[in-house]
């Protein structure tokens, strides 16, 4: 005599775990895509800005100011600064703890 499983109702479970693990694989490819086409999109609508010599003396500027007032700042706050100051645009951000506003030559916009 030999042993059958019954037929499951569900056929999710009636598929193999090969069949299951490729499918996840197909829909992770979908997904690394789709995110792919998204962050090409995104960059349609904005500028990436070099970090040029004159964005690093702005950002050493800025690192002294912040360190002669005894302030703590995250390291990428500083560098956004610098490309505001440098380029001569201002800063838009809701980030309270970046403090954009207490540093000198950046303009800030909004809260």
């Amino acid at each position: 005599m030999t042993w059958t499983n019954p037929p499951r109702a569900d056929p999710e479970q009636s598929t193999t775990r090969s069949e299951r693990s490729s499918r996840g694989t197909v829909s992770t490819c979908l997904y690394r895509l789709c995110l792919q086409e998204k962050r090409a999109e995104f960059l349609t609508y904005m500028e990436v800005l070099d970090y040029t010599e004159a964005t690093s003396l702005h950002h050493a500027a800025l690192t002294a100011h912040v360190q002669a007032n005894g302030q703590k700042r995250g390291a990428h706050g500083l560098v956004i600064a610098a490309h505001a100051a440098q380029s001569g645009r201002s800063v838009s951000s809701r980030d309270t703890r970046a403090r954009f506003g207490g540093l000198p030559s950046v303009n800030v916009v909004g809260p």
